[in-house]
């Protein structure tokens, strides 16, 4: 059961803000990371493969796994 707070006269009340910590909001401008040549590379085959229209659905992939593991 939870106890009824009583505040005290002299008491300092705590504050929310503490400890402060701050988000911020990266604008859809803002990079994050850079990708190196080979991350690029990869992003640029799978894009490529994406439009071509060569990828699994995720019940294609999961009977893949169950083949590999048995």
């Amino acid at each position: 059961m939870a106890a009824k707070y009583k505040s005290q006269e002299n008491e300092k009340p705590e504050q929310v803000n503490d400890p402060v910590a701050t988000y911020q909001r990266a604008g859809s401008d803002v990079c994050l990371c850079v990708p190196t040549e080979y991350e690029r590379e990869i992003i640029m085959r799978s894009e490529k493969d994406y439009e071509e229209g060569r990828l699994y659905t995720q019940e294609e992939v999961d009977k893949q796994v169950r083949q590999w593991l048995d």
